[in-house]
């Protein structure tokens, strides 16, 4: 299993790009141990919403992410965390290549996914 964190604020690339001021955020220390973890919740780059779906799309790719009814529980240093699961159906060229699911919940605390 592995440790997907996002964050809300502009990312460190973007800052740099862009020259956000004092808007830029960035951190190495997610304070984890300080997360009350929930398995629906909104930042300001993740919806964990039962029934949200979002379509990315090129010309040659195309992928469906849909937040599921589904939790799932996962222990995590020493804690059960419930998850929410969030299905992912990729395609190329129209094609059904790969669908995965993962688990995802919202830190209440730093709003860290």
């Amino acid at each position: 299993m592995s440790l997907c964190i996002g964050l809300p604020g502009a990312n460190a690339a973007n800052c740099k790009i862009y020259g956000c001021n004092d808007d830029c955020e960035f951190t190495t220390d997610f304070r984890l141990e300080d997360c009350r973890f929930e398995d629906k919740g909104i930042n300001p780059f993740f919806i964990l919403k039962s029934g949200y779906q979002l379509v990315l799309e090129s010309e040659e790719e195309k992928s469906e992410e849909t937040v599921l009814r589904d939790t799932k529980l996962i222990k995590f240093d020493d804690r059960t965390i419930i998850t929410r699961v969030v299905e992912e159906r990729a395609y190329e060229d129209d094609v059904l290549i790969e669908i995965s699911r993962n688990y995802f919940a919202i830190c209440k605390k730093t709003n860290a996914v």
